[in-house]
């Protein structure tokens, strides 16, 4: 399989004199022809994220941020662990459960120089970790999945591979989103090796709400209030 028009994505750099190949850090979808793979990356539009402290969306963040430390990354490699961790956000839609996933992706990408790999298919994923392997190699990686329960349901054994680590994939962070978390299965759910951290975004509370709405007006705005 060969990469289509690598240029617009790959830079090259130099470093003791030797030439590397560098993806840039940022959110990418994956495309395919026929017989190729290439990357396009994707602008984040994180203009409507208000940080709510105390809210699910704030906890998320928080346990990315010391999953992304250097003692937590010890610990993995002193107990020799691969150093993975999967998160499933699941509620009712229109609750918050992309921004929060997307806002997360953002941190990696400006905190770890992350790659993050939006809604591709299984099989798309892995054949993009082979094409790339040089250019990914210690990198941190996040796979960001919406509409798990249906991205499951077609590709059982692949998402079981991956999220199994079988192909003992570190430096990666998995955040599935569903609004029906009934449809996956107990041997989804409850294996902490799959998703550590389950967690319920629930509709906005009237003081979320205000939060929110007072975190988006202007200055002549909050001065008529």
């Amino acid at each position: 399989m060969s990469v289509l028009d690598s240029k617009q994505y790959v830079s090259k750099i130099k470093d003791g004199g030797s030439i590397k190949r560098q993806i840039p850090s940022g959110m990418y979808e994956i495309q395919t022809t026929m017989d190729e793979l290439y990357l396009s990356k994707k602008q984040i539009v994180t203009d409507s994220i208000i940080d709510i402290p105390g809210s699910e969306s704030d906890q998320i963040l928080k346990e990315i941020t010391q999953f992304m430390s250097e003692d937590t990354k010890k610990l993995y490699e002193e107990y020799g662990v691969v150093y993975k961790k999967g998160f499933l956000l699941h509620g009712r839609a229109g609750t918050g459960k992309s921004v929060t996933a997307i806002s997360a992706a953002k941190k990696l990408i400006e905190q770890r120089d992350a790659i993050v790999f939006f809604n591709p298919a299984p099989t798309q994923f892995k054949w993009a970790l082979e094409a790339f392997a040089d250019e990914l190699e210690g990198r941190l990686i996040c796979l960001l999945l919406e509409e798990f329960e249906t991205v499951y349901q077609m590709n059982q054994s692949e998402i079981l591979s991956l999220l199994d680590g079988e192909s003992q994939l570190s430096n990666f962070i998995t955040i599935a989103c569903t609004n029906y978390i009934e449809q996956l299965p107990e041997r989804i759910k409850a294996r902490p090796s799959r998703f550590s951290t389950i967690m319920e975004i629930p509709t906005p509370t009237a003081e979320v709400r205000r939060i929110f709405i007072t975190g988006k007006l202007l200055e002549r705005d909050a001065a008529l209030s």
